[in-house]
Order: structure tokens, then C-alpha cells, then sequence
């Protein structure tokens, strides 16, 4: 137990006192994918499934026996309010937890806690909510959970009266929560609905429809632009100019239409360079501040801002120059991770640091012509992103998408004067819809503390007041006891074991 002073009617114990502790078992395939039977048997999907809307008790599996299957692979069930949890593999450190609404198999990445009579299933539950079971982790290359490291985890015993208040209290609170957290969580969708339909507007020409009508005549058609920048970048990049084919009339057709006075053209045409980073060895990689930032995919955000106030890594300009130099970034360089989940972080290359270095996981596109915030924009919107990620191949849970998908994505190149105009109006609104949404994430994190503070209270017994007619746990506990003593199998005597066997031979 931990050094806070346990109320005068309450007790430590360890899990094993209080609970049977014991893992799930084989399920062999021929058995599985039956939507009916007389037992569901669950596995560490179903309990991620049951948490994940929100539930705590399990009432559907996705595999169901009925009892003569059950027999067949001598199915131990495990009793109705049974608490379980994956006890191996990544879905240890999830934290989930859910309980069975009846007696029901479990596989064996899954361990169960069945209370016995005196301590109440949800009092339980909510003490497990508390015990992150990854700090129990073995350190192997799969992470696992032991039976005998849940047995040793200590509980705090009230009395049972006070657990069922404990309880009650937990749900009213909890309930409370619950719906400001719903609040919450519909204002962020609400606020992301509206932004993604903000960019679309922008880059299918509505958002500044009015405004191209006032300023038409002063407008240079995209088509021009698309030369100067041909230009441009002939005088940059020499021999290294190399020009995408132009889109084909196919796959024009295929695209959204947009005013007359802008163009699709491929990303590689109209911006310097469009290029993906390197990693170099472990080795060459420092946390301490020394010459060249290095990014990583954990340093782009959804917002647009580069956080490289995260982790911040750090190379030599040796390696910089030497080892990574087609991996060179600049301020104002646009930024996109090209491996996930997730895909779709867009930041903007800021200019703390005068150049900066990206790892493989990331693509950069330099310009000089077009508006760095114009790339952003469009990047950050689904209605350019969406025709990204529909190429991208999954492996082994892993999006990859390849440079020359970066390359080749049709972007809409608008008039400069009308991309300064599309900023100008994102630029009012954006930062207002992510002003929000900090405040709205920094609330459901304080909801989140804030459950957890709930929970510590109520297991330092400061949650509810103490009767004192209630019957100590130190009562409650030698009940438990003598209860699981009356029922473990009764030892013959050698001597009586002998006297049977020498009466049989003399028969």
C-alpha cells in the first residue's frame, strides 16, 4: 500500500486475497467465427471494442460455443462480473478494462479478476482503472503481465456498505463528467467539420468568388504563373530542372472544376523541389542543442506549427552537409509525413534555426514562387489530401506513401494576388478554430486529471464519509478467507490411506 493513512475500518490487501486471479485459454480456429451460441468467448478486440463506446460491461462477443464446443476444448468459463484484460502484446499499455455481463470463455492474451463474495465487481473495476499494467510489463520483446505480479498489487478494503457508496458516488461523478466531456468532444467535431469545409470553399474557388469578380481585370491568369515559375526554376535548378508531364485530359476530368482563371497542375511543377529526408545511425543522433535541428514525424502537427519542443533531436553540420544534405530544409519549407498512421500532419518550417534536416517519414516541398501558407492550406484541407491517401499502401499495420505520389498530386495554382487574398481570409479564421480547439483539448485533458482525482480519493477513503456501524474489511476479510478454506479439497491422512490400502489386500 502507499504511505496515506487507510480510514480506521479499512484494510490493505492484495488482489489475490480479495479475487480469484487466472489468464484465458487457447481458441483454436475451427471453433471460431460463430455470431451465436450458448457462450461467447471474448478476446482483446472485444474488450478495446466494448471501452471504446464508452460501455463497461461485455454483452457481444465476436465468437460464440455452444456448451458441448465448450466441453470439447475443456472450457473453463469464468464467472459473470468478472473483470478482464489483454495481459500481453501493445493492448497492455491501453489500459482497458471491461467486465463480463455473464459466465463467458476469454482467450489467453486475456487475465480475469473474479471477486469474491465481499467485495463488489465495480469497486474493483474502479480500483483497476487506477494500475497502469504496463509498469508490470516483463521487459521482453512482447510485452506480459504475470498472474503472481496482479495477485501482489495492494488494494484498499472498505466495508462492503462503503463500497456500494463509493460506487455510487463514482458514477454520479463520473456521469458528470461524462457529459461535459460529450460537449466537448461535439464542439471539436463541429469545429473540424467547419474548417475542413472552410478549405474547401478556398481551393474550389468559392471562398473568394466575390472577390475575383471585383478584381478580375487585375488578375494574372494562372497559365502565366505556371511559365514564370518554369522559369524560376530553370535558373535555380540548371541540370537538375526536370518537368513533369502536364495532367491529361483524363485525369482532368477527374477533377473538381475550378474558376477559369486558375490551372491543376502536378506539385513538381509549380514549386523547387519536392523531396523526402534520410535518418542517418543512432549514432550521429544527439538530444543535446548542437548545430542542425532534425525532424521527425513527431514534431509535425494537424495544426500547421512545427512542436519542436517535443523530443527535440539534434545532428552535426558534418552529418548535415556530408551525410544528409538532399534532406536540407529552409524556413517556410512545407512539410508532410508520408508514413503513418496517422497521415495528414502539415507543418510549416519556421525560421528559429536557418536550415534544419528531415527524416525519412517526411517530404518536403520548397518554393520561391508560390506562397508558403498556400501550400500549407492546401495540404492541411481533405479536398486535396483525400486524393494523397487514397494511394497509400498499408503494411503490417504501417500507410506508406511513395515521393512520386507527392509529386505527381494535383494542386490547384491560383493568381498570386488571389492566393495572398485565400490567406488573408484563412488567416482570420484558422487561427481562431485552433485557438478553440486548444482550449477544448486542454479541457478534456483537465477532465481526464480530474477523473483520476476522483478515483484517488475514493481509494484514500476521502471520496465518501464512513459510517462507523458498518462492519470493519478486517471482518469482511476473515469471512473471504474462511469461505475459500472451506472450499479447497479436503487432504486424506496417510495413515488412513494406508489403513484402506492394507484392509483391500487383506480382503
Amino acid at each position: 500500500m502507499n504511505d496515506t493513512k487507510l480510514p480506521d475500518n479499512w484494510v490493505g490487501a492484495s488482489l489475490g486475497d480479495v479475487a480469484e486471479i487466472r489468464a484465458g485459454q487457447g481458441f483454436p480456429k475451427k471453433y471460431q467465427g460463430k455470431s451465436q451460441g450458448d457462450i461467447p468467448f471474448y478476446k482483446v478486440k472485444d474488450i478495446s471494442e466494448t471501452v471504446l463506446n464508452g460501455l463497461i460491461y461485455l454483452d457481444k462477443a465476436n465468437n460464440y460455443l455452444n456448451k458441448i464446443e465448450c466441453n470439447e476444448i475443456n472450457g473453463k468459463p469464468f464467472k459473470k462480473g468478472t473483470i478482464v484484460f489483454a495481459k500481453i502484446g501493445e493492448a497492455i499499455k491501453l489500459n482497458r478494462r471491461a467486465i463480463l455481463s455473464k459466465d463467458s470463455l476469454v482467450d489467453n492474451n486475456v487475465m480475469g479478476l473474479s471477486p469474491f463474495m465481499g467485495v463488489k465487481e465495480l469497486y474493483l473495476y474502479y480500483f483497476l482503472l487506477t494500475i497502469k499494467l504496463g509498469d508490470l510489463s516483463r521487459a521482453t520483446t512482447v510485452p506480459s503481465v504475470r498472474k503472481g505480479d496482479v495477485e501482489n498489487l495492494e488494494i484498499p478494503i472498505p466495508p462492503l456498505n462503503e463500497q456500494k457508496r463509493i460506487v455510487t458516488k463514482i458514477e454520479e461523478l463520473f456521469t458528470r463528467l461524462d457529459g461535459g466531456v460529450d460537449d466537448l468532444e461535439r464542439s471539436k467535431k463541429q469545429l473540424k467539420v467547419y474548417r475542413q469545409s472552410l478549405l474547401k470553399h478556398a481551393f474550389e474557388g468559392k471562398l473568394t468568388q466575390e472577390w475575383r469578380k471585383t478584381n478580375k481585370k487585375y488578375l494574372e491568369p494562372a497559365s502565366v504563373l505556371l511559365e514564370r515559375i518554369r522559369k524560376e526554376r530553370k535558373k535555380l535548378l540548371g541540370k537538375k530542372y526536370k518537368e513533369l508531364p502536364t495532367l491529361s485530359s483524363n485525369e482532368l476530368n477527374k477533377l473538381p472544376k475550378i474558376p477559369d482563371t486558375w490551372l491543376w497542375e502536378k506539385a513538381a511543377n509549380i514549386v523547387n523541389g519536392v523531396n523526402n529526408g534520410s535518418t542517418p545511425i543512432a549514432d550521429l543522433l544527439n538530444t543535446t542543442e548542437s548545430k542542425i535541428p532534425f525532424i521527425k514525424v513527431y514534431n509535425l502537427t494537424f495544426s500547421g506549427e512545427l512542436n519542436f519542443n517535443k523530443d527535440p533531436t539534434f545532428i552535426e553540420l558534418e552529418t548535415h552537409k556530408n551525410q544528409l544534405s538532399r534532406s536540407i530544409v529552409y524556413p517556410g519549407d512545407v512539410l508532410i509525413n508520408i508514413v503513418g498512421p496517422p497521415l495528414g500532419k502539415v507543418s510549416l518550417v519556421t525560421n528559429i534555426y536557418p536550415e534544419w534536416n528531415i527524416n525519412q517519414a517526411i517530404v518536403a516541398f520548397h518554393s520561391t514562387i508560390i506562397n508558403s501558407n498556400y501550400l500549407l492550406y492546401a495540404f492541411q484541407s481533405k479536398f486535396i489530401m483525400n486524393r494523397l491517401f487514397r494511394t497509400g499502401k498499408a503494411t503490417a499495420g504501417q500507410t506508406n506513401l511513395k515521393l512520386s505520389t507527392c509529386r505527381e498530386l494535383p494542386l490547384p495554382l491560383i493568381p498570386l494576388a488571389e492566393q495572398n487574398e485565400i490567406i488573408k481570409q484563412l488567416d482570420t479564421i484558422i487561427p481562431s478554430i485552433n485557438k478553440s480547439n486548444e482550449i477544448i483539448n486542454y479541457n478534456l485533458q483537465k477532465s481526464k486529471k480530474l477523473r483520476q482525482s476522483i478515483l484517488k480519493k475514493a481509494f484514500q477513503g476521502q471520496l465518501v464519509s464512513q459510517d462507523p456501524k458498518d462492519e470493519p474489511a478486517s471482518k469482511l476479510l476473515e469471512r473471504i478467507k474462511a469461505e475459500r478454506e472451506s472450499q479447497k479439497p479436503k487432504r486424506k491422512s496417510k495413515s488412513r490411506r494406508k489403513r484402506k490400502s492394507s484392509q483391500a489386500v487383506l480382503v
